[in-house]
């Protein structure tokens, strides 16, 4: 579905409300304001770059990583800050400090870049650590981010999730997938837990594009370090449970459950060109009542109880929330299934209709019929032997 929005200024917030038995759910979508306001033209960036350049990567993947980090390259701005960082088993930087993005500096980078080969073993988790280092080292006054290229081909994902929800801090990381068939599960989950964006590089021919696509998403946030202040009404379950900022062109959507029939108010804040701004919404302004609120909320809640194991949550308490979840909403999770179950009428032998109890079969009968036959049989054999 494709749709356009009617933007100001200033960030818009769209609030649709689902009545259970059970309380309100609500969704609110987060529309940036438009590209040409103050407020959209985003803040400066400064960006790591974070190559894989292991074995895996051979062949095809290295030329589509290379060509997507050259054209990354080629969008940043005059007054942005970048470096990167290649690895494999080890990991080594293109400099020891960020640089610029003045001309001079990324014809050298460029130049580092080309020359990358794939070889070695993957290490993704050192290579984060590496990472968040250098991060720490990088100036005030910029939105800092790690961007990842990788094909994600490791064996320790819930390892790599760990480091990053207890490391990141306030980068945000964000990630692109390269090669035909990548580890997606682990790239979206990578960018999800850094409040970042996805995406994905199958092939060289469309690499530029996926690229450009990618960064007009990304391309400068203009609303950074969201909050979200409730008034008038309790909430349980917002998701995500860490705002992502908002990018321009890139709409944010935020589900939570209201305790209570009705009112409230929420106010969204965050950081923009312009200083500390908010945007606030009645949540019963949205008078017609939608279906699928709540199950979108449960489904995301769900989500990010099952993240929480990652941080050490107890896996009984997580389990026990999740089944209460996914039987009331009917939703499949590691803990639950969905069963089919059918009801039909059935002839039998002796004429008689009879009805199957739910997930039974005739196949029982079939066995005791199998068993008396087989004892006629043997009894009709001993028979003969003795007549004989």
């Amino acid at each position: 579905m494709n749709w356009k929005p009617a933007r100001s200024a200033l960030p818009e917030i769209a609030t649709f409300i689902e009545h259970r038995d059970d309380g309100r759910y609500a969704l609110m979508l987060v529309v940036p304001p438009r590209s040409e306001s103050l407020l959209g033209t985003g803040l400066p960036t400064e960006t790591l770059f974070v190559i894989d350049v292991s074995g895996s990567m051979s062949g095809g993947s290295i030329e589509q990583a290379r060509h997507a980090l050259l054209r990354a390259l080629d969008r940043l701005r005059p007054g942005d800050r970048f470096n990167i960082l290649k690895f494999n088993d080890e990991s080594e930087p293109f400099a020891t400090t960020f640089r610029t993005a003045s001309i001079e500096e990324l014809k050298s980078a460029k130049a580092w870049v080309a020359d990358l080969e794939a070889t070695g073993g993957t290490a993704i988790y050192p290579a984060l650590v590496r990472a968040m280092e250098l991060i720490g080292r990088g100036a005030a006054g910029f939105a800092s981010r790690v961007i990842f290229l990788t094909d994600g081909a490791v064996a320790n994902e819930q390892e790599v999730l760990r480091a990053i929800a207890g490391r990141l801090g306030d980068t945000r990381l964000h990630t692109i997938g390269i090669g035909t068939a990548p580890n997606a599960y682990l790239m979206r989950k990578m960018a999800s837990h850094g409040r970042g964006l996805c995406e994905f590089v199958a092939t060289l021919s469309h690499a530029e594009n996926r690229i450009d696509a990618f960064f007009d998403r990304l391309e400068r946030p203009v609303w950074t370090d969201l909050e979200l202040k409730w008034e008038g009404v309790t909430v349980e379950g917002v998701s995500p449970q860490r705002l992502p900022d908002l990018h321009r062109d890139e709409p944010l959507v935020v589900s939570a459950k209201l305790n209570g029939d009705s009112g409230g108010k929420l106010t969204i804040g965050g950081w923009s060109l312009d200083g500390w701004t908010e945007r606030a919404v009645t949540l019963d302004r949205a008078g017609i009542d939608n279906h699928g609120i709540a199950l979108t909320w449960a489904r995301a809640r769900v989500e990010s109880l099952m993240d929480s194991l990652l941080e050490g949550a107890d896996e009984r308490s997580v389990r026990e929330n999740v089944v209460e979840l996914a039987l009331a909403f009917r939703l499949v999770t590691r803990y639950t299934s969905l069963v089919a179950v059918e009801q039909r009428a059935g002839q039998l032998t002796d004429g008689n209709e009879r009805v199957l109890p739910r997930t039974g079969t005739i196949g029982p009968l079939k066995k005791r019929l199998a068993v008396l036959f087989a004892l006629a049989g043997l009894l009709g054999l001993l028979g003969l032997r003795r007549g004989a």
